[in-house]
């Protein structure tokens, strides 16, 4: 995730504190001052916004892989856990029964 936020501020700060936005619609209007249009004098358009992309950066794409790598790395551990605890419950409990009067 830190790099694609780090994609992203390379490229904002390469342009002036604007996300520029390469073959942006000329029907889009900006949300925020903060995007604008690609223009020839834009710097490292290849990772500004993309219409292609679906106005996403390769930045916003590295981040949600990124995220959603965390997200799958941590589920996989809970339910290893999970897995693990039900495992030992199960063992556990044959030995308590034949243990009973």
């Amino acid at each position: 995730m830190l790099c694609g936020l780090l994609l992203n501020a390379l490229v904002t700060d390469a342009n002036a504190g604007a996300m520029p936005v390469v073959d942006m619609p000329s029907t889009l209007r900006p949300a925020s001052p903060m995007w604008r249009a690609a223009t020839p004098k834009t710097r490292l358009a290849f990772l500004a916004d993309q219409a292609q992309l679906g106005l996403f950066s390769v930045g916003d794409l590295v981040l949600l892989c990124g995220g959603i790598l965390i997200v799958a790395i941590c589920l996989r551990r809970a339910l290893k856990i999970e897995g693990n605890l039900n495992c030992k419950r199960l063992d556990q409990a044959p030995m308590a029964e034949e243990n009973a009067p």
